[in-house]
């Protein structure tokens, strides 16, 4: 453990009372600026020169200086896939979507508990454009095509969504749209997309 302290934090008293409306700001700031020995003659000064006002100062802008901030590092262990097994049926909240998509990997694509991992992920991470490219391609296994394209919606645009969203225009009887889709992807370099372009034209 490290820690580190400042007795007195003139700069952040600097920013609150050149943010503030006191009388006293200029030459509270002047002051603040001056190269002293000794803070508390800093402070002394300060106080003369604010009078009345420095219980302003006393009761609403020293607390505001006042504070502990602290930085912790850690290093999650990675879960073993009989871990990742039981975590995924009590608390799949705890995992990663690399976890995830690691346990997916046991079984044999298109599977349906390779499906039911890939489903979980995307619940557990509802914003990420590779969850929801899994989810979308579990989703054109099965031919829910509303349901691909709801997670087609948030997968970004990679090579390999662009290849999702041109299987899901094709399945749709959208050729054009499906077309334009794969060479996207294809002069992108995705070999998938390239073997789907030539098999629709």
């Amino acid at each position: 453990m490290q820690t580190s302290s400042v007795a007195e934090d003139w700069n952040g008293l600097k920013e609150l009372i050149s943010e503030s409306n006191l009388n006293c700001k200029d030459e509270a700031l002047k002051i603040i600026d001056r190269k002293y020995l000794d803070p508390d003659e800093k402070e002394k000064d300060l106080k003369a020169a604010c009078g009345a006002e420095f219980r302003l100062v006393l009761n609403n802008l020293y607390p505001k200086l006042r504070h502990t901030d602290c930085m912790i590092e850690y290093t999650v262990r990675n879960f073993s896939v009989a871990e990742t097994k039981q975590i995924l049926q009590e608390q799949p909240q705890k995992l990663s979507l690399l976890e995830f998509y690691n346990y997916a990997c046991q079984f044999q694509v298109g599977s349906n508990d390779f499906c039911d991992v890939l489903e979980t992920a995307v619940k557990m991470f509802p914003s990420d454009e590779t969850a929801n490219l899994n989810a979308a391609n579990v989703a054109l296994s099965k031919h829910d095509l509303p349901l691909a394209e709801k997670f087609l919606a948030q997968a970004g645009l990679s090579a390999e969504a662009q290849n999702a969203r041109g299987v899901l225009a094709e399945m749709k009887g959208q050729h054009d749209a499906a077309l334009k889709l794969f060479q996207t992807a294809a002069e992108a370099g995705l070999q998938a997309a390239k073997d789907n372009l030539l098999k629709l034209q």
